[in-house]
C-alpha cells in the first residue's frame, strides 16, 4: 500500500501552500509508483527511507536518469532502493546532473522483480493475496483429491466443496473465490448451466477438470466458449495425481494475472463440410500461432475465419494439458477450412495444412528431402522450447514467417520473438486490453520486436491481405522459391 500527501505547487496563483489532498492506493508498490513518475515524463527526485537508510531516484522526460543509496549509484543504487520492504517516501521537482543510468525504465522494473523473486524476498507491498479455490464435483474422492491437491500449494486455500452446480452458486456468493475448478456432469444442475450463472453473477476463472472421453470434446470446446480458462481431465483408473497437480499450479500462477472483465463467450464456429482436400506441396510461407490462458477461447474464433491459403502452412502451439491436444485439432479440423491435425515427428510443412501441439513439447525446423520438417528434440530448459522452434523456422522462412501472439502466452517466449523478428518474421500481439492474461503480454511488449496489434475479431483478414502479398507467398520467384525445395 502507498500513501499519498498531495500539496498545491503555486502554479495556481490562488492556491494556498499546505493545502491539498492525502490519501492512499491499495496494493500499490514502489514500483507502480517508479512507472507513474515515468510515464508523467517530467523532471522528478524520489527520496525513499527506512529506519537504516536513504536513497535517492532521479527521473527526466519519462526515464530513470540516476539513483543513489550510500557508496552506490546507478543502476545498483536503483535495485538496492527496489528491494527495500518499507519505507517513507517524498518525490519532489528536482533536475539531477548526473547521468548514471540508460536502461529503460520497464526493463529496469523487470530485473528489479526478478532479483527479487530470486532473493525469495516478499515485501508487504507485492505479497500476493492467498487465492481462494471453490472445488465443485459430486464425487468425494475427486474433492478430496483436488483439495489435497491444493494443499501443497503456496498461497492457495480450498473456501469451499459443492457437489453440484445449486450448491456452488450458493457458495459462490458467499466466498467470492478466486478460482472455480467445475465438473462437466453433475445432478440437479450441470456445469454448463453453473458456468453460465457464474459468469453472471460473480465472473471468476474456472478450470474445468472432468473425464475425457467419447463424445466430450464438442461439450469441453462449449464450456471455453462461455469462459472456462482451461481443461485439465481427469485421471484414468491406475494413474496418479501428478499430471494433474502439474497442471493446477501452472493455472494458479496464471489464474493471477487473469482480468476477470476479459472472461468473454465466442460463438460456436460453424462447421465446413469436408472438401477432400490433402496438402502435398511445401508452404512457401508459414504462420505460427502462440497460446496461454485465453488462447483456446482466441482460437476458436481466429482460425475457423481463416481461408485456407495453399501457398501457407498454420503451426498452433497452445498452452494445454498433452492429452486435450488431439480433441483440440480433431474439433478445429471439423471448423476449419484448413487441414487440421496433431503435429508429429517428422511432419512437413506443407501448404493448406494446420498442426497442432502444446506449449511444453519442443519442436525445431530442419531442411528434409521435399521441404522443411519439424523434428521433437529434447530440452530441459523452458525457454529453449520455445525459442529453437521460433529461431529455426525464422532461418527458413524469413519475412515469410508470422508469429501471432495470443492471451496468456509465456514471457519466455521473448528471446525466440527477437530472434525470429532479427529475421525479417513479422510479429503480431493481441492487444493487452482484449485479453484474458495480458501480464505476459505486456512484458513481451517491452522487449525490443517491432509489432503490430490486432483485435482477434480483425486477424483473419489482415493475414489473408499478407499472404496475398508477393513478398510473403514468394510467389513474384516463382514456385522453385518454397523454402526447403
Amino acid at each position: 500500500m502507498i500513501s499519498f500527501s498531495c500539496t498545491h505547487t503555486g502554479h495556481d496563483p490562488d492556491s494556498v501552500p499546505g493545502r491539498g489532498f492525502t490519501g492512499r492506493v491499495e496494493e500499490a508498490t514502489l514500483g507502480d509508483l517508479v512507472q507513474m513518475i515515468c510515464l508523467e515524463g517530467l523532471d522528478r527526485t524520489l527520496r525513499v527511507s527506512t529506519d537504516q537508510t536513504e536513497g535517492t531516484i532521479f527521473f527526466s522526460g519519462g526515464k530513470v536518469v540516476h539513483a543513489s543509496v550510500n557508496s552506490l549509484e546507478g543502476e545498483d543504487a536503483f535495485y538496492e532502493i527496489m528491494s527495500w520492504p518499507r519505507g517513507l517516501f517524498e518525490l519532489k521537482k528536482e533536475v539531477s546532473r548526473c547521468r548514471t543510468v540508460e536502461t529503460p525504465w520497464n526493463f529496469l522494473l523487470m530485473e528489479a522483480s526478478r532479483r527479487l523473486d530470486e532473493a525469495g524476498l516478499k515485501n508487504e507491498e507485492s505479497a500476493e493475496k492467498v487465492l481462494k479455490i471453490l472445488i465443485v464435483d459430486d464425487s468425494r474422492l475427486i474433492c478430496k483429491a483436488l483439495k489435497n491437491c491444493f494443499g501443497d500449494m503456496a498461497g492457495v486455500e480450498v473456501a469451499g466443496e459443492a457437489s453440484n452446480g445449486q450448491e456452488a452458486l450458493s457458495m459462490i456468493t458467499e466466498y467470492r473465490p478466486d478460482m472455480v475448478t467445475l465438473d462437466v456432469n453433475m445432478p440437479v444442475m450441470g456445469g454448463d448451466v453453473a458456468l453460465k450463472h457464474i459468469m453472471i453473477r460473480s465472473p471468476a476463472p474456472v478450470i474445468l477438470i472432468s473425464g475425457l472421453g467419447d463424445g466430450s470434446v464438442p461439450k469441453i470446446m462449449e464450456f471455453l466458449r462461455l469462459g472456462a480458462v482451461d481443461f485439465i481431465p481427469k485421471p484414468s483408473r491406475g494413474q496418479g495425481w501428478s499430471r494433474v497437480v502439474g497442471r493446477l499450479a501452472c493455472d494458479v500462477g496464471q489464474i493471477r494475472g487473469v482480468k476477470v472483465g476479459q472472461i468473454r463467450r465466442a460463438r460456436m464456429p460453424k462447421r465446413v463440410p469436408p472438401t477432400g482436400y490433402k496438402p502435398e506441396n511445401p508452404s512457401s510461407g508459414l504462420i505460427i500461432f502462440l497460446g496461454g490462458i485465453g488462447g483456446m477461447l482466441e482460437l476458436q474464433k481466429i482460425l475457423p475465419a481463416m481461408d485456407r491459403q495453399e501457398s501457407t502452412s498454420v503451426l498452433v502451439v497452445q498452452d494445454m494439458d498433452r492429452e486435450l491436444v488431439a480433441p483440440f485439432a480433431d474439433f478445429l479440423d471439423g471448423h476449419c477450412q484448413y487441414s487440421v491435425g496433431v503435429l508429429k515427428e517428422m511432419d512437413r510443412v506443407l501448404g493448406g495444412r494446420c498442426l497442432v501441439t502444446d506449449w511444453r513439447s519442443c519442436w525445431e525446423a530442419v531442411q528434409g528431402d521435399r521441404g522443411i520438417k519439424l523434428v521433437g528434440v529434447g530440452s530441459s530448459d523452458s525457454r529453449q522450447r520455445i525459442t529453437g522452434l521460433l529461431s529455426t523456422a525464422a532461418e527458413f522462412f524469413g519475412s515469410r514467417l508470422m508469429v501471432i501472439v495470443l492471451s496468456g502466452t509465456d514471457s519466455e517466449a521473448r528471446e525466440g520473438l527477437e530472434e525470429a523478428a532479427s529475421r525479417g518474421a513479422r510479429i503480431f500481439f493481441q492487444k493487452p486490453e482484449t485479453c484474458l492474461n495480458p501480464r505476459p503480454l505486456i512484458e513481451l511488449l517491452a522487449s525490443e520486436v517491432k509489432e503490430d496489434k490486432f483485435e482477434s475479431e480483425a486477424l483473419s483478414g489482415m493475414l489473408s491481405d499478407i499472404q496475398e502479398q508477393k513478398n510473403f507467398t514468394g510467389t513474384s520467384h516463382g514456385g522453385d522459391n518454397w523454402p526447403g525445395s
